[in-house]
């Protein structure tokens, strides 16, 4: 055990713990689920947006969860 401490004041803020590796490795974790069908949107395909990026982009928007790789040069 170690404790955090203020330093400008010196004063003890709250005990730390080292972290128990065994229990946190055999945590639950929330399953993620895909969904059964992945809809390309009609839009014309730019020159620049090669067409598995689009498939990805269009998977991230589907399953709610935030794009890996945003674009450049959007406005």
């Amino acid at each position: 055990m170690a404790w955090l401490m203020d330093p400008k004041t010196g004063k003890k803020i709250a005990p730390i713990y080292p972290q128990d590796k065994i229990k946190n490795a055999s945590g639950k974790r929330k399953i993620k689920s895909r969904p059964k069908q992945i809809i390309v949107p009609d839009e014309p395909l730019n020159e620049s947006e090669p067409a598995l990026l689009r498939r990805l982009m269009a998977e991230y928007a589907q399953s709610g969860m935030p794009p890996a790789y945003l674009p450049k040069g959007e406005s």
